[in-house]
Order: structure tokens, then sequence, then C-alpha cells
């Protein structure tokens, strides 16, 4: 293949991962927006955020537009093409930093979500704590609206649990096993009961 080519397809490519990283990008930001149940332009802190990660996925697309460019003008198309194939997920949007993939949601590593989920779990164990947290902090705060919402979330799972009669949870806890491995295969025998 001659240089032209393959720096042509090499940008091709380039091409290809930032719209894939944009829009993985983006997905993760609507996820993180429904999962507050707002909408965009509702929390200008949020919004802000967003904007940041988006220009500081932007710089790191030029940064690697360039790197491609200089290794053209050195003749080292080969060498980037080999960090290329190397790099799975050269904007670490598709993976953990364990390595393992990362499905689309909301960023569990932010202190929304961290706010979030301990708010739920302090509301179970220990409410007083909970709202002693809560208040202590700034109602601006992420972690402490995630904390908020995680105590809401809470009290509305409590009262959905409450209003389930004792007659389905009866059924539920009889038909455990089916439900957890599925219905028996076998046939029951006829138990000789007539239907009207």
């Amino acid at each position: 293949m001659s240089e032209r080519n393959q720096y042509i397809s090499l940008l091709r490519q380039l091409k290809e991962d930032e719209q894939k990283a944009m829009n993985r990008l983006l997905l993760r930001q609507e996820a993180e927006y429904e999962g507050r149940g707002i909408r965009p332009g509702e929390d200008a802190s949020l919004d802000n955020k967003f904007i940041s990660q988006i220009e500081a996925l932007e710089d790191t697309f030029d940064e690697r537009r360039s790197s491609l460019k200089d290794h053209r003008n050195q003749d080292k198309l080969n060498e980037f093409y080999q960090e290329f194939i190397q790099e799975p997920d050269p904007y670490g949007l598709g993976q953990t930093p364990d390595g393992t993939d990362r499905p689309i949601e909301p960023d569990a590593e932010s202190d929304y979500f961290k706010g979030f989920t301990q708010g739920y779990k302090l509301q179970e164990l220990a409410p007083d704590i909970n709202e002693a947290f809560i208040n202590s902090g700034n109602p601006n705060d992420e972690r402490i609206q995630g904390m908020k919402d995680g105590r809401e979330q809470h009290g509305k799972d409590k009262d959905l649990e409450s209003n389930i009669s004792p007659e389905i949870w009866d059924e539920l806890n009889t038909n455990k096993g089916e439900i957890e491995t599925g219905r028996s295969q076998t046939k029951e025998p006829d138990k000789g009961k007539d239907i009207n």
C-alpha cells in the first residue's frame, strides 16, 4: 500500500473512532440526565461538566490527528499504525480502569451517583445519619443532590413494597423456586379435577 493510501486509511479509521467515542460520550451524558430525571439546560453545573467533557474529548482528537501528521512527516506511518491497533480504547470511554467493557450508562464514578448510592443505602441502614449528612452539606453539591435523590428513591421503593398485598407476597414466596429456576419440564399427574 502506498504511503498516501495508508495515510488516508488511517485518517478514516481515526475519524470512525472519533465518531464512536463522541456518540458513546453523548449517550452516557444522556443517560445521566435521564437518571437524574432532568433535561439539558435544567442544571447549569451538570451542563458545564458535560461541555468540559466534550471539549476534553475533542482535544484528544486533535492530539491524535496531530500525532498522525507527525508520523507521516517522519515517514513512520507503520509505527503509528502499530500504536493505533494496540490501543483498543484510546479515549477511555469503552472500558473501566480494570479493562472490562463498560456499558453505556451514567458515569458511576460521578459524585452524583456515588451520593445516590450512599443516600439510598444509608436511608435503609441509618436514616438519622443520612439526614445529618444531607443537612450538613452544600445543597448545590452533586454528591448531596445524589444523596437526596437516593433517600427519595428509597422512600418510593418502601411505599411500593407496603402497597403489595400479603396474598401477593405469599404467592411469590410459594412460587419462588419456579421463578428462580423456571417451570419444571415434567408434567404433573392429573389430580382428577373436573372442569365445569
